[in-house]
């Protein structure tokens, strides 16, 4: 199975990880400092947010600071250009 992102509740979706990839890329979320990294903390914990922008920018500063695994990298750019191309969007929701 995949993951997807989801943006509002009829909204586009793209493919950007798979139940392995997805799982790989929380490991890697979790490594972060929560406090530093609130709204992708919230993704993780608990599959949306709300603060597509600040998202953006919080993945952005974290894959440059805190490089991860190639495969995590990679689908960490796909989810990326899905909320670079969504930023209208009220929730960003991952789905499977």
């Amino acid at each position: 199975m995949s993951r997807y992102a989801q943006f509002d509740e009829d909204g586009n979706q793209y493919q950007f990880a798979s139940n392995k990839g997805w799982s790989e890329f929380g490991d890697w979320i979790e490594s972060l400092d929560a406090a530093t990294y609130p709204q992708i903390r919230e993704l993780w914990d608990n599959g949306s947010t709300q603060a597509i922008p600040e998202t953006i920018e919080q993945f952005e500063h974290a894959l440059e600071e805190n490089p991860p695994s190639e495969n995590v990298a990679a689908s960490a750019e796909l989810l990326l250009t899905a909320l670079h191309s969504n930023t209208n969007a009220g929730t960003l929701l991952v789905t499977q």
